[in-house]
């Protein structure tokens, strides 16, 4: 048979979401599967040529739909219409306010999604950035009768609109349990979604020689203990607390050293975080023992090139991407007892949980590891093993691939699903 169309759509191509995009695209059977991956706007342009070059076709949707819209696509008479019956006059006059702010905003990324979509004709589309940023991409999807694979990779908050849309998805893939619970708790059917948590290759980890350079360019030598955090420097990510922790180990610890790997976002709230844990590296008197790296394309090497590694999200996390790639590193991962982080680590044996937000017990944990080496080659070899078995790109290809064939199977008719019965 021809090879399986599948459009994947997604409204930007920065954030851990557009790395599981690319790990996926560029790991399909391309016998068969043919991917077409369509950008509604560029954040990252490195991305698309990243794609491109690895023989995928690609599209930027431009923003090129007049305020007018296209009245043919996005029948708001029908969808109130529909809705009545169901939620009589009040639920209709607040789901009409819902759309009409709904469209006001996102009308202009529908037609261009439409021409790409008449013009591919796919089989399946896969949005990835959740319903929230789906919301008018799945109704068009289901006013074309395409089956919809929504991918939610984060915690969202469901308006009424978005719960009536979410009829529209044939199947939701979550990246976490946790994911999947928010979504459930607000009224999403537990058989309409699955659990396909995020992947990572198992690297090849650095040479001794490469460990030492890596090390050294950062003031560090093979004496020295080092911890490494991981993120971007936004306030929920918690770098404050493990800077807090690290205070409470001062003097303690000999050759205790912090490796701080991120970068601020662009606004305004993140830049001022960035400032602000500098200034409080200073005033903790540890501003010798942090470092600040910045963004770096080789922080999969810095993990390796640590001793511990450690995930401080002060928020339940969707799923910490970071914390496997700490494992399949080989290291020891401290993680917030929080959301997605008691799925991965297994406490004890693969690295540590910590309540989130507890700078004495973020210390207490790094001072475990510290003091015992031999824990922390047996827990690195456990997490290493455990991302093998369950975080392997392999597996989460499979389970995907799988999931498109069986929406292949759906019956014509069953492919316009009713957003209402």
């Amino acid at each position: 048979m021809s090879r399986v169309k599948i459009a994947y759509v997604a409204h930007y191509t920065g954030g851990g979401s557009a790395s599981v995009l690319q790990t996926l695209v560029t790991h399909l059977d391309r016998e068969r599967f043919e991917p077409t991956v369509l950008f509604h706007r560029v954040k990252n342009p490195s991305l698309v040529e990243e794609l491109e070059a690895a023989g995928n076709e690609v599209r930027v949707l431009t923003a090129s739909l007049p305020m007018g819209g296209d009245g043919g696509v996005y029948p708001l008479a029908d969808l109130r219409r529909r809705t009545r019956h169901n939620e009589g006059l009040a639920g209709v006059r607040r789901l009409g306010r819902s759309v009409r702010e709904v469209v006001r905003r996102d009308r202009h990324w529908l037609l261009p999604l439409a021409q790409a979509l008449r013009e591919l004709a796919p089989h399946i589309v896969h949005c990835n950035n959740g319903l929230r940023r789906h919301r008018l991409d799945i109704w068009l999807c289901h006013q074309l009768g395409i089956p919809t694979i929504c991918h939610v990779q984060n915690f969202e908050t469901l308006s009424a609109l978005e719960r009536l849309v979410a009829r529209g998805v044939w199947r939701f893939v979550y990246i976490s349990e946790a994911v999947a619970r928010e979504h459930q708790r607000q009224g999403v059917p537990p058989e309409r979604g699955v659990v396909v948590p995020n992947a990572v290759s198992l690297p090849n980890e650095p040479s001794p020689d490469a460990i030492v350079a890596l090390r050294a360019a950062l003031g560090c030598t093979s004496e020295h203990f080092v911890v490494a955090h991981v993120g971007r420097l936004v306030r929920w990510k918690g770098q404050d607390v493990f800077l807090q922790a690290l205070a409470r180990l001062h003097g303690e610890i000999p050759g205790l050293r912090a490796w701080v790997i991120g970068e601020a976002d662009a606004n305004t709230d993140s830049q001022a975080f960035a400032r602000s844990l500098h200034e409080m590296a200073r005033s903790l008197g540890i501003a010798d023992q942090a470092v600040f790296t910045g963004h770096r394309k080789d922080a999969l090497d810095l993990m390796a090139s640590a001793d511990v590694v450690v995930h401080s999200s002060v928020k339940p996390e969707p799923f910490g991407l970071v914390i496997i790639e700490g494992m399949a590193a080989g290291r020891p991962v401290i993680a917030s007892s929080a959301g997605a982080g008691e799925e991965i680590v297994e406490n004890n044996v693969t690295g540590l949980l910590v309540p989130p937000g507890d700078a004495e017990a973020l210390a207490t944990a790094i001072r475990t590891l510290a003091r015992n080496p031999e824990l922390r080659v047996c827990m690195g070899e456990e997490a290493r093993r455990r991302v093998a078995q369950h975080f392997s790109i392999e597996r989460y290809v499979t389970r995907l691939e799988s999931l498109y064939l069986e929406g292949l199977k759906l019956e014509p008719q069953a492919r316009r699903l009713q957003l209402i019965r």
